[in-house]
């Protein structure tokens, strides 16, 4: 079994990254995400927001974190992590996928100088079950925060 690896998502990834984002986001289409992807992309390396993904050996995309950096009125700097998806395979399973995105992520938050990271799990609507994850973010130290609602608009 070949070594996991992770990176920020390339640009040649993001169409071939579609299909797990869709897990956390069923309405997204691919233009919206290609649009998203692009965007965050190209925000410079280290700058404020980006995209991580976990590839295998045979270069199959396993898990996608969404992050931004922002200020917290409790913490001050702090990671935000939205769109965690982790896909099961023959030989990985997504607790081992979001474990390294997880650990990544802290790793990341820690080197910026964060004071907390804040992760949201996918909503009601997300075609992922979300009760997976929420043990996996216990056991990495992380504890239920005030829940966030949302109004779409337009």
């Amino acid at each position: 079994m070949k070594r996991l690896r992770i990176q920020r998502l390339a640009a040649s990834d993001i169409a071939k990254s579609f299909p797990l984002i869709q897990l956390a986001v069923p309405e997204m289409t691919l233009e919206a995400w290609c649009d998203y992807a692009r965007e965050s992309l190209y925000a410079a390396p280290y700058q404020d927001r980006g995209i991580l993904a976990v590839i295998d050996g045979r270069s199959y995309i396993l898990g996608l974190a969404d992050y931004f950096f922002d200020r917290h009125v409790d913490y001050g700097r702090s990671l935000i992590v939205k769109n965690i998806v982790a896909v099961d395979l023959i030989e990985r399973n997504r607790n081992e996928v979001a474990s390294l995105l997880l650990t990544s992520l802290a790793d990341m938050a820690e080197e910026r100088g964060c004071h907390a990271i804040f992760t949201e799990v996918p909503g009601p609507h997300s075609a992922q079950d979300r009760t997976w994850m929420i043990p996996l973010l216990e056991a990495q130290g992380h504890q239920p925060a005030p829940i966030r609602f949302c109004k779409a608009l337009g």
